[in-house]
């Protein structure tokens, strides 16, 4: 029974040890700055197992959202040659709006993501705290650019980045 909770509390050997005997009682969640970069390209326009690739990444995107807290943030930036902030950062507990606007994307368009991304990471640098992360959904077609610097500059500023890649010419 020495090894349970409580009963090396307040003790010599409780100080010596490099734990607590202490359960702590209240948990403090940072809050998370989701943001969605979406390619709306014409190339997302063709069929990957009976849906749009663009279809999927709304599919994908909402689904994630769903699963976040009230107090986390999200924003949607759809792309193709331009960008455009389609759900600017809200709270998370806005789903149907966010749904709405999301389903009135449509595609279209040539392909660049870096002005985007670079977008995305002007705007998260402007937000003082808490946890940031980009989830880049995209089959994968895009002009070239310094996309290397870009991430590290990113990462450097505590924002993390994914990529998910849709269809199989990703």
């Amino acid at each position: 029974t020495s090894f349970g909770a409580g009963y090396y509390k307040k003790t010599p050997v409780e100080k010596a040890l490099p734990v607590y005997m202490d359960t702590p009682t209240d948990i403090k969640l940072s809050e998370l700055y989701l943001i969605f970069v979406i390619d709306k390209s014409s190339s997302m326009t063709s069929s990957y197992k009976d849906q749009s690739k663009l279809e999927m990444a709304k599919i994908a995107a909402f689904a994630s959202i769903e699963m976040l807290s009230p107090i986390d943030s999200v924003g949607i930036v759809t792309f193709d040659t331009e960008f455009s902030w389609t759900v600017p950062i809200t709270t998370a507990n806005e789903r149907q709006k966010i749904a709405h606007d999301l389903s009135r994307v449509v595609e279209g368009g040539g392909t660049d993501l870096y002005p985007a991304l670079k977008e995305v990471q002007s705007v998260l640098d402007r937000i003082p705290s808490g946890r940031k992360h980009v989830i880049v959904l995209s089959d994968g077609e895009t002009e070239e650019a310094d996309f290397q610097s870009l991430v590290q500059s990113m990462s450097a500023a505590g924002i993390s980045i994914s990529t998910v890649s849709i269809g199989q010419g990703a």
